[in-house]
């Protein structure tokens, strides 16, 4: 089975599963579908998040639901894994459902052209990201400004997780 075929099962077959599944839980959003062919088998892995987290009820829900319709009709030759979870903070944002239920949170954001901003994430809007970003300067009082990025600017996003 070819890369191709691979994404055609995701796009056609696995992604409206998941959406189907999703109609019933509104506060929940498909984060990102990897299938990958190797030699042994197939994995298949579901990244699904919730505005307020997803439980492990959620999860195991939609497991067994992808398990009994893939088994209806599978679409994987031979052996195959699936794996559903949630992407976990070290995951990048990608969507702004995902940057919303971030908001208050300090990012790290790689810009497509290289360059790096650390920053609380204040707001979100269909176009925008807003973060304000504190900066020390020896000697001086720190000073905070505001940042807007559009999507379109950012390369990578990633949660900093704080330890107190």
């Amino acid at each position: 089975m070819t890369a191709l075929d691979l994404q055609a099962i995701t796009n056609n077959i696995i992604n409206p599963l998941v959406e189907e599944w999703l109609v019933a839980f509104p506060d929940l959003f498909l984060v990102n579908i990897s299938c990958k062919g190797g030699r042994v088998g197939h994995k298949l892995e579901i990244l699904v998040d919730g505005d307020g987290g997803i439980g492990i009820d959620s999860v195991v829900s939609l497991t067994r639901f992808l398990n009994e319709k893939l088994a209806e009709n599978d679409p994987f030759p031979g052996v195959w894994n699936l794996e559903v979870s949630s992407p976990g903070v070290d995951y990048p944002l990608t969507s702004e459902r995902q940057f919303r239920k971030n908001i208050n949170r300090t990012l790290k954001v790689t810009l497509q052209d290289g360059s790096t901003l650390e920053g609380k994430l204040v707001d979100v809007s269909d176009s925008l990201v807003i973060l304000s970003i504190t900066e020390k300067q020896k000697g001086k009082k720190a000073e905070t400004r505001s940042e807007s990025l559009t999507y379109s600017m950012i390369k990578k996003t990633q949660i900093i997780v704080a330890f107190k």
